[in-house]
């Protein structure tokens, strides 16, 4: 700040900072400002911005209060853009500004504040940003055009190009905002601003667009404000858990806003007090044995901490959630009901300690990892046949004793892998079968195989197809029966890569077969855990006798629908605890 003096605020009226923007009709001119204090309690008319800061390089400077004030160029255009051009002033509450950003215990009182000036607010600015440089696509006219078009379905010779410029837009960073959730989901009345040169800004109703954007573009940042929305104004809140999986590939400047911006819209956060003076460690930690007291059966929450570069000196349960994160990774989450409804689950009373109890039925033999294949990325989805290792795992355990007596037989076993390579997806629904083998006639191979092995065969028999390509490459029946194999593959091909991003394929010395977590290593013990719908990989610690590691989420074939579990509750084995460091 240059010369700025911020007045204290008193938290106990709920006090807050307005920005009075002062009008201009030149849109090039300075902006000048002045800061007044109110609390939510005076009924007064404000707007609020919702927008992404931008880079903190090179600052463009206002005048506050007879003061230079530096702040970015995003936050500059948009105050430019809604500054009004007549003799009406412009009343905004901005986070940058209002909140005297230099003051942690100031910030720390009005983050849960925020929600009700969100809220209370007239009106809530959406702000993307301004377009990429040099991007010919990335236009917001041609962008909110094509809305236009779309809720008219009106389409012109320029529809095309309109929805490439609405997917670019839609890629803006205000979509990746963490913030942005709450901002746009308590709003009662929020608007997309459209930036056109030297006027003021056109408005687009939020929920005009929502219906006719998801029909046509389905952009999942998109998709869940609008589900997210929908459910607050119904009176329904997300757990905290549920929206910190939702929110994992946002960003926030601040590593602990990956929670605070979430706590005004979650049902069960009361506990936790935004408190910028305390390390992001213990602030994560905290809400992690949050989450998991108060969704007992959510230990599957873990697997989060195998998405991330694990830290040294913490936990290894523990959760970094301003990992960044990727979406795929987040929605290839394992998924099933290996332990039935129970949950013993609890904390040492530092915190560092995580007790659960289950039983260890098996161990690691074999780990196969999924590494490049030449110069052919691992995650290619466009793969016209699998990489050579999964032929490799495939071969192992049709030669593995120990997995064709698991299995039963050659169709049972392959029909083990396939799922294992999806973590039990059936491509019919495209819903989670838990089952490997299946108990019941509705989670069996039969009732899954119609999608799911139609599927992987094609996607294998392009191998053999691949293999005869030099001699075939100009005969248009071998292009023909590559290309029928190569697109009845895709819907495998896609949830196999997907759901083996960052994760190995295992055998365990009883023959069971099934992935896990990238860096599990022969000897871990595979568990039954109370809480985890699916086995949980641990691994001892070096030199404690009964302490853990917790590496993560497995699938395994055959037990994801719970009949490991019955049958150790109807033999009465003795449960383990596992004392996770």
């Amino acid at each position: 700040m240059i010369g700025l003096m911020y007045e204290p605020l008193v938290p106990s009226k709920n006090e807050i900072r307005l920005l009075r923007v002062q009008p201009n009709a030149d849109r090039d001119a300075e902006v000048v400002c002045t800061l007044e204090h109110a609390t939510l309690e005076d009924g007064l008319a404000y707007h609020a911005l919702s927008y992404t800061w931008g880079d903190l390089s090179n600052p463009l400077t206002i005048q506050v209060d007879g003061h230079a004030l530096p702040i970015t160029k995003n936050l500059h255009a948009a105050l430019q853009t809604l500054r009004r051009s007549t003799d009406e002033v412009l009343l905004i509450w901005v986070d940058a500004i209002c909140i005297n950003q230099a003051d942690l215990v100031e910030k720390s009182s009005q983050i849960p504040l925020m929600r009700n000036i969100y809220h209370c607010a007239s009106e809530v600015a959406i702000w993307l940003g301004p377009a990429e440089d040099n991007d010919a696509d990335d236009n917001n006219d041609s962008a909110f055009d094509v809305l236009d078009q779309i809720c008219r379905w009106e389409p012109d010779d320029h529809f095309y190009f309109g929805v490439l410029s609405l997917a670019k837009v839609l890629d803006r960073l205000w979509w990746k905002r963490v913030w942005t959730m709450q901002e746009v989901v308590v709003a009662r009345n929020a608007v997309v601003m459209r930036e056109r040169a030297f006027t003021n800004a056109a408005r687009v109703a939020f929920n005009d667009v929502r219906n006719e954007v998801l029909q046509y573009l389905q952009k999942s940042d998109f998709i869940y404000a609008i589900d997210m929305t929908d459910a607050y104004q119904a009176g329904r809140r997300m757990q905290l858990g549920d929206l910190l999986l939702a929110s994992g590939s946002r960003q926030a400047k601040e590593p602990q806003d990956h929670v605070y911006a979430l706590l005004g819209i979650a049902s069960d956060a009361a506990s936790i007090r935004p408190d910028y003076t305390q390390p992001v460690q213990s602030v994560f930690t905290k809400t992690l044995r949050m989450v998991v007291n108060a969704q007992p059966l959510f230990l599957d929450f873990l697997q989060l901490g195998a998405l991330v570069e694990r830290k040294p000196g913490v936990p290894s349960w523990y959760i970094d959630f301003a990992g960044g994160r990727k979406k795929s990774s987040i929605g290839a989450l394992l998924q099933g009901c290996a332990t039935g409804n129970m949950s013993a689950t609890r904390f040492s009373e530092d915190g560092l300690k995580l007790t659960v109890a289950g039983w260890r039925f098996d161990q690691m033999e074999h780990v196969g990892r999924y590494a490049r294949d030449g110069l052919q990325a691992e995650h290619d989805l466009s793969a016209p046949c699998p990489p050579p290792v999964l032929h490799e795992w495939l071969q192992h355990i049709q030669a593995n004793p120990d997995c064709v007596h698991r299995y039963g037989d050659a169709s049972s076993l392959l029909a083990g892998f396939y799922l294992s390579l999806t973590g039990g997806t059936d491509l019919s629904s495209g819903s989670m079968s838990y089952t490997g083998l299946g108990k019941t006639p509705e989670t069996s191979w039969h009732y899954v195989s119609s999608a799911v092995k139609q599927s992987a065969d094609a996607w294998f028999a392009a191998t053999e197809l691949q293999g005869r390509k030099q001699d075939n490459e100009n005969d248009e029946v071998w292009k023909a029966e590559f290309m029928v194999n190569f697109r009845a593959s895709k819907l495998f091909r896609h949830c196999a890569l997907q759901h083996l991003r960052d994760r190995a394929f295992i055998v365990t010395k009883g023959g069971f077969i099934g992935i896990a977590p990238n860096d599990a290593r022969v000897g871990d013990a595979v568990a039954l855990v109370l809480g985890a719908g699916t086995p949980v990989v641990l691994r001892p610690s070096e030199g404690t006798v009964g302490e853990y590691e917790w590496v993560g989420a497995a699938w395994v074939a055959g037990i994801m629908s719970g009949e490991m579990y019955e049958a150790k509750m109807q033999d009465g084995s003795k449960m383990e605890y596992f004392n996770v460091v």
